[in-house]
């Protein structure tokens, strides 16, 4: 992409979460952060919603369920435009008290 174009894109910025991220990264094995890590870029560039399964949250507007592998997900909310705070980063298993049964965005 050359500069111009990719000047254009819009990228979001990570405004709440990183301590959540830094608490599951602390327990979690190097691949598995570099595909977190992945993620998480997909959803500053905006490449996360043809990149990977994404659900939207059926309940929460806003809130949406990255599948990064069959038994790990990444949560996000878009609270205002272009930004984006982490919600939950772990296993459906443990998401407890998290809507993560979600239809497909």
């Amino acid at each position: 992409m050359d500069g111009e174009r990719e000047a254009e894109r819009k990228r979001c910025r990570l405004t709440t979460g990183l301590q959540r991220l830094e608490l599951w990264a602390a327990t979690a094995d190097q691949g598995e952060r570099n595909r977190v890590y992945d993620v998480l870029f997909a959803v500053a560039d905006g490449s996360v919603f043809w990149r990977y399964r994404v659900m939207r949250d059926a309940h929460r507007p806003g809130e949406f369920s990255v599948v990064v592998r069959d038994d790990l997900i990444v949560k996000v909310d878009f609270p205002a435009p272009a930004c984006f705070a982490i919600l939950y980063v772990g296993t459906r298993g443990n998401a407890e008290g998290l809507d993560v049964d979600v239809d497909a965005a």
